[in-house]
């Protein structure tokens, strides 16, 4: 009987039946991915509502374009990232207001990074020939950008390492 070898064990095709019947769940599409778009019949998580995908529903629909999650914990995750971010926009422009002038590549534009490596929050600088983001605001200075990381420590570890 011809043997396979998976992860330097041998086994043989009556053996890697077993093993699929014994636990099917590994024939199973994985689901996973950034966005979950649901089927007909589907169930998903919008905010803190559980809902079934029901055919023509218009309320689906617009719940779906805003985003829709597979669990609880995934919506809930996301609400709390959505609120961080709003918070985040709010201290900026009751504390540091600045907006970027995009067309002036002299113009020093500061943002808050999450330097992986050392699992810290600190701060860049760049002109315009640099790539734009647009999830958090940007400063006119460093002393304004370390500020606003103080300020929202908690919404940006949030942000930057869920």
């Amino acid at each position: 009987m011809k043997t396979y070898k998976i992860n330097n064990v041998e086994v043989n095709a009556d053996q890697i039946r077993a093993i699929i019947k014994d636990n099917p769940e590994l024939l199973e599409e994985k689901k996973g991915g950034r966005y979950f778009f649901p089927k007909k019949g589907e169930e998903y998580w919008y905010g803190e509502v559980f809902q079934t995908l029901m055919e023509n529903k218009t309320i689906d629909f617009d719940m779906i374009a805003q985003g829709v999650y597979r669990t609880e914990e995934e919506a809930t995750l996301a609400r709390d990232k959505q609120k961080a971010i709003v918070a985040c926009w709010k201290w900026q422009q009751e504390n540091a207001p600045f907006e970027p002038d995009w067309g002036d590549v002299f113009q020093e534009k500061c943002y808050v990074y999450y330097d992986n490596p050392n699992k810290i929050l600190d701060c860049g600088g760049f002109n315009a020939v640099h790539k734009k983001q647009f999830t958090l605001p940007y400063f006119k200075s460093k002393k304004d950008c370390l500020a606003f990381i103080e300020a929202n420590k908690a919404h940006l570890e949030l942000l930057f390492t869920k």
